[in-house]
């Protein structure tokens, strides 16, 4: 994560170049990792910097007390996202730091808003890399056990800019200040419009982050016209159903998103699409994002 420039030098600037907002605050790093969040905040001038670890305090964050006697906190700082935004995400951690320790009034959240997009794209190379990665493990051909799946996976990549084929689609913008847990399940409806006459061999999600207090513009997107990052894109595959679409196509449904049934970590997705051709359902599928 170090290595992410974009991630890094983003955080960087959200903090030092807003040290007006964090001199002489309590600050806490909510998943704080290599302390390197934390370290911005105390060159930024914070009066205490408290990291929260799994290591150093053995409990989750929802039971942990903060040292000193403190009961509030000024600003909390986190690194939430997943890949999809909510894979493995820390959000449901940070949401009960925000509830227990921010201050009510002026308290400040870094960053703070999020918003999760849809969008197609067309790139066969990837997806028969994929099906054949199966047929040839350490030598031994273990298709079927993709075959025999309920529900179709998702992968992370980073797909060229070159191979979307449609504008995007926002799917699920998060503020932080206001966003309630069971909000993080969701069914949103979309609507996309394709650029070009081809294929399209299935959908990504991308995010993007913003830091609404800084005093310039401050964000990052995984988008894939945009520098590569850690999250990379998360690619949702239509495998064998591939959609022969016509420049100006307009493709429209349902995204639906939830914690895993059987693991909290992971998520379920359900997506329907239909083209406004009047052609009907085109496709329906389940897909499991496991860890």
């Amino acid at each position: 994560m170090l290595r992410d420039e974009v991630r890094t030098e983003t955080y960087r600037n959200a903090i030092l170049q807003n040290t007006n907002l964090f001199r002489n605050k309590i600050v806490l790093d909510v998943g704080c990792g290599t302390g390197i969040l934390c370290m911005f905040a105390a060159e930024a001038g914070a009066s205490k910097v408290i990291g929260v670890i799994i290591t150093l305090i053995k409990c989750k964050v929802e039971d942990a007390k903060l040292p000193d006697g403190i009961d509030k906190v000024d600003i909390i700082i986190s690194e939430l996202m997943g890949y999809c935004l909510l894979f493995e995400s820390s959000i449901h951690s940070i949401l009960s730091a925000r509830d227990k320790w921010l201050k009510k009034e002026g308290g400040l959240i870094f960053p703070d808003k999020y918003w999760l997009y849809l969008i197609a794209f067309e790139d066969k190379r990837f997806i028969q890399d994929t099906e054949s990665f199966w047929d040839n493990v350490q030598g031994y051909d273990m298709s079927s056990i993709i075959q025999h799946q309920d529900f179709d996976r998702m992968y992370v990549d980073v797909i060229d800019a070159s191979k979307v084929v449609s504008n995007s689609c926002l799917i699920k913008e998060i503020d932080l200040y206001k966003v309630k847990e069971k909000e993080l399940s969701f069914e949103a409806p979309y609507h996309i419009q394709c650029k070009k006459t081809g294929f399209v061999d299935g959908f990504l999600t991308y995010f993007d982050t913003g830091f609404s207090h800084c005093v310039r513009k401050t964000a990052f997107s995984t988008a894939p016209e945009a520098k590569p990052t850690h999250w990379k894109q998360t690619v949702i595959p239509f495998w064998n159903t591939s959609l022969t679409v016509t420049k100006g196509d307009s493709l429209y449904g349902t995204f639906s998103l939830k914690p895993h049934a059987y693991n909290r970590r992971g998520l379920d997705v359900k997506i329907n699409v239909s083209k406004d051709t009047g052609s009907g359902l085109l496709l329906q599928k389940d897909f499991a994002f496991l860890p």
